[in-house]
């Protein structure tokens, strides 16, 4: 039987759906409706909680993370439906669950980075050194190593801010004490600077 998320997640256009759990019948809503939520033990209910399109690429985890601390006393974070795309270090089949894909890279020397493929129970331990694209994709779960960071002293990336045209010049605005500005010129085009118009 297929879970009521997955059947979900196969249709482009379900936002949110709720599981019977006596009738295992699965209702996808409609996501325009006005939805009251009530409480019901029979019931689950699943919402979408991020419009990314897949294949966004991202910096940060777009959704809520889970931790997990596999025997090895490492500590690691799982991002749920987002993808590293680049090189496998290994790749290992018929692997059950993340969690258990995170307990194989905390067993691996050297692995930082892993993702379970959660279609075709596949566990892919991430070659660090290899460029990697961190990605939005329903099919994966993307397992790393938590690293403590003094965010007071080093700062801290903000997510990616996706622009609707490629950006071709950019300026961090001085400002005293910290620069904390950036201002982005705009575009002849898609992809070229200059010119009379703009985007």
């Amino acid at each position: 039987m297929l879970t009521f998320e997955f059947q979900c997640s196969q249709n482009p256009a379900c936002t949110q759906a709720v599981f019977d759990t006596k009738a295992y019948a699965c209702h996808i809503k409609d996501s325009t409706a006005d939805l009251t939520w009530a409480n019901n033990n029979r019931y689950d209910v699943i919402n979408l909680n991020n419009m990314d399109v897949q294949g966004t690429i991202v910096a940060q985890c777009p959704f809520a993370t889970k931790a997990y601390s596999p025997k090895t006393g490492a500590n690691y974070n799982i991002c749920p439906s987002t993808d590293l795309q680049g090189a496998s270090s290994k790749i290992i089949k018929k692997i059950a669950s993340t969690t258990a894909c995170a307990a194989l890279c905390s067993s691996t020397a050297g692995c930082t980075k892993a993702v379970f493929d959660n279609v075709n129970s596949v566990c892919h331990i991430k070659d660090d050194a290899a460029m990697l694209i961190w990605v939005t994709n329903k099919k994966f779960d993307v397992i790393h190593l938590k690293v403590a960071t003094n965010e007071n002293k080093l700062g801290k990336w903000s997510d990616i801010i996706h622009l609707p045209i490629i950006p071709v010049a950019a300026y961090i605005v001085p400002q005293m004490p910290d620069s904390y500005r950036m201002l982005v010129f705009s575009a002849w085009g898609a992809t070229t600077f200059g010119g009379a118009g703009g985007l």
